[in-house]
């Protein structure tokens, strides 16, 4: 059963899938202006983790930082330190109120911004669940941290 991903110019994969038919027979399958088809030997299981690059399918980078502490006081003092991160990437920052669960809504208290050295540091005056998200282009899968302030 063949496999296929669909892409857009940037590499980035917007469908993939199997079919019962030839891979020959894909070629034939009309795509959207900017898309492109590639078969490719095996199915993927998501598209975030992968992306095309020079006709190929590439794994993108998972992006593994330290983070000094994921609570801090909400003193405005107190902060947490992220290092390892992309350089650059861009950061946006979101919070929730205190005890709220992680599929609850957020409110954006900051960016999206670039951030270039790959170190964030993270203080804050209110209380609540900060949601740190990281993206870095398609080389990486982009990564949702959580910052807890008391």
């Amino acid at each position: 059963m063949p496999s296929y991903v669909i892409h857009d110019a940037a590499g980035a994969i917007q469908w993939f899938g199997s079919t019962d038919g030839p891979a020959e027979a894909m070629a034939a399958w009309p795509l959207p202006a900017g898309l492109a088809l590639l078969v490719v030997e095996a199915p993927i299981s998501d598209a975030l983790s992968w992306r095309i690059e020079d006709g190929a399918l590439v794994a993108r980078g998972v992006i593994s930082p330290s983070v000094s502490t994921a609570r801090i006081a909400a003193d405005g003092v107190a902060e947490s330190v992220v290092s390892g991160l992309p350089d650059p990437c861009t950061v946006t920052v979101s919070r929730q109120a205190p005890g709220a669960a992680l599929h609850e809504a957020a409110r954006l208290v900051h960016g999206p911004a670039p951030l270039a050295g790959g170190v964030l540091t993270v203080t804050t005056t209110e209380p609540g669940r900060l949601l740190i998200d990281v993206a870095a282009g398609l080389a990486w899968v982009p990564l949702r941290l959580v910052i807890d302030a008391d």
